[in-house]
């Protein structure tokens, strides 16, 4: 791969990562909270259990109570501690909310350039947008420098101001929001990007201004899902938009879509025939192994199953084979954790449903889904598990996915041997490792495995260009 391409695939994962990193922080944030309220809540509830109490039907009516000056002190502290707490709280949200959108369009900023400066076709479509904006607008700085490549890639930044970032990668990579495939997330990255300019310029509160920009970005999409949409937000009119742990969880999927497929869309993807279509899948690792100690971001596994099938359709035009056996292993692996996610979320409601005559129906209608589902994402399973063309590799994830542990390790361990990998990084970064390590059982068996067994020692590498370069200078 072209060093620019791998420039372009390092700022891609740094913006997803970053992305999950904020999420992290909302989560933790959410729950220290809520920690606190049980303990102010133990508290209150002592307070007023300590109080006098209520004896006559008019004070029952007017929840009044009578309480000793020093206890009634000891009760306001509680009540302002919390919503001090809960301020505190809303505040960080936005900011951490308003902070994903300046990384978004910085992204998009950096390979914008990158792709302009690299790709021909694409500077083609950004000297023909900055022509077109120039006719529209008549913006005499932009007119002094159409002539001048450099200059017009310099501009970039106050072009997207001018427009908008999004709008400007759209037009110059050739991306079509309106598609229905891109749709949905198009429509929520709208709302999202204006409830953030509502949050910077006027205080959160859903105004008359609010759905009218919705509205505007939204007018060349279809008229029916437009008015829909725009009927789900009437009802934040005259409202404070804050930012909850689901609204930002939301957030981040749709933004986690975007970025992939800007990134698909940043450079030529096939050289000649016998090369593999080069996907935006390296982060998908990250996010599997993410989801092992973080278990409230797994809903965030839904978007590659999105992205895997969006590329099989659009960029593989249905031939699986074009796909890279590491983006098949990671999409069985994407299927295999949502799998397990939707069994523990019925697992949950199985044990929240008391088992009596009238929710039989309801058990066995949520037990029928879940055997439907598995099933099916069984059947996905084996179909791209059958395409990969590395047998060992093959061998290693058709173990993982039966438990077979002996296979599993001996396979692992063949092909640490094979390849010149160290045991130290698929321990540290393979999602399968980790989750199998999870056991107990595995464990002794890979531990019992790995005392007696050889592991390379030497590890190869292939050093950057700009490396090989500097230490032949160093020579000479």
């Amino acid at each position: 791969m072209q060093d620019y391409k791998k420039d372009i695939i390092i700022e891609g994962t740094k913006t997803l990562e970053n992305f999950l990193l904020l999420l992290k922080e909302d989560y933790l944030l959410h729950k220290n909270l809520k920690e606190r309220r049980i303990l102010d809540t133990e508290k209150f509830e002592k307070l007023i259990s300590n109080a006098e109490e209520i004896s006559n039907e008019e004070a029952l009516e007017i929840s009044e109570l009578s309480m000793a000056p020093d206890d009634f002190f000891e009760y306001r502290t509680v009540i302002d501690k919390q919503a001090k707490a809960s301020r505190s709280q809303n505040l960080a949200s936005n900011s951490y909310f308003i902070y994903l959108f300046a990384l978004f369009d910085q992204f998009i900023l950096r390979i914008a350039s990158i792709s302009i400066k690299n790709e021909p076709e694409i500077k083609i479509n950004y000297k023909k947008y900055c022509t077109q904006f120039y006719e529209r607008n008549q913006i005499k700085e932009l007119l002094n420098i159409l002539s001048f490549e450099d200059e017009l890639i310099d501009y970039l930044p106050k072009l997207s101001k001018l427009s908008s970032p999004i709008k400007t990668i759209s037009k110059i990579f050739g991306i079509n929001f309106e598609h229905q495939l891109y749709r949905e997330h198009f429509f929520n990255f709208v709302e999202m990007k204006e409830r953030r300019n509502l949050l910077v310029h006027r205080s959160g509160i859903a105004d008359e201004l609010y759905l009218k920009t919705i509205s505007s970005y939204l007018s060349k999409f279809p008229q029916k899902e437009r008015n829909d949409f725009l009927k789900k937000l009437e009802k934040n009119k005259n409202k404070e938009l804050k930012i909850d742990p689901f609204y930002f969880s939301r957030t981040i999927k749709t933004l986690y879509f975007i970025v992939s497929v800007i990134v698909s869309h940043s450079f030529s993807k096939v050289g000649d025939s016998n090369d593999k279509l080069i996907l935006f899948t390296n982060p998908f690792n990250e996010l599997l192994i993410f989801s092992l100690k973080n278990k409230y971001i797994k809903s965030l596994l839904k978007i590659p199953l999105e992205l895997y099938s969006l590329y099989l359709s659009v960029y593989l035009e249905n031939d699986i084979k074009k796909m890279s056996d590491v983006d098949k292993v990671n999409w069985i692996l994407c299927i295999y954790a949502n799998k397990e996610m939707t069994k523990d979320l019925l697992k949950n409601i199985f044990e929240n449903i008391s088992k009596n005559d009238s929710n039989n129906l309801r058990l066995k209608k949520l037990e029928d889904n879940q055997a439907l589902t598995s099933k099916v994402a069984d059947k996905e399973i084996m179909k791209v598990l059958n395409s990969i063309e590395d047998e060992l590799i093959k061998e290693i994830v058709n173990a993982f996915l039966i438990k077979n542990y002996p296979k599993y390790i001996d396979s692992v361990f063949l092909y640490s041997k094979k390849e010149n990998y160290p045991l130290r990084h698929i321990e540290s970064n393979w999602y399968m490792q980790k989750k199998l390590s999870e056991n107990e059982e595995f464990m002794k068996e890979y531990s019992s495995y790995k005392n007696k067994n050889f592991q390379p020692d030497d590890v190869r590498i292939k050093l950057p260009k700009n490396i090989i370069t500097k230490i032949k200078k160093r020579k000479n």
